[in-house]
């Protein structure tokens, strides 16, 4: 049986959109609408150190009534959790989900190489063509995952 692909072969790759730190949420808000994604990597000085989702916009922005002039950097998710582009898929699935989390960005050093979803996850499952057993074990764990991250903390 063939091995687990690596990060980079299943990540996207030029669909990486970032803020920088001192930006306001309601930017990030504009910014996510504008270039139609879910997340923006958060930039200080040039380097990634967070992520803000439209999670992130709703439970810390809007459910506590934080100005819409608050800085992203009072709302991203740090310190930001990465995995590099050489590391197993398997490896990349354990991280999110004892994360809870949904993105992975893919680091090369400090340089954003990439981002792994559960979206890339799903791509990679249907064009899989490992056994059967081993299909139900990435099936199960992600349903596992997503039961996770539907609870509050």
């Amino acid at each position: 049986m063939q091995g687990l692909a690596k990060v980079s072969e299943i990540m996207t790759k030029n669909v990486i959109h970032v803020i920088n730190v001192d930006e306001s949420v309601v930017e990030a808000a504009k910014k996510m609408k504008s270039v139609q994604t879910g997340c923006l990597i958060v930039l200080l000085h040039g380097e990634p150190a967070g992520i803000v989702t439209e999670r992130d916009l709703v439970q810390r922005v809007l459910a506590v009534g934080l100005p819409g002039t608050a800085n992203v950097s009072e709302v991203m998710s740090n310190p930001l959790i990465t995995i590099g582009p050489e590391a197993s898929v398997s490896d990349a699935a354990k991280i999110m989900v004892e994360n809870r989390i949904r993105r992975l960005p893919v680091l090369q050093g400090t340089e954003l190489v990439g981002i792994l979803t559960a979206t890339d996850f799903a791509k990679y499952l249907k064009s899989e063509e490992e056994s059967g057993s081993m299909l139900d074990v990435i099936v199960r764990g992600a349903e596992v995952m997503s039961d996770m991250l539907d609870t509050d903390r």
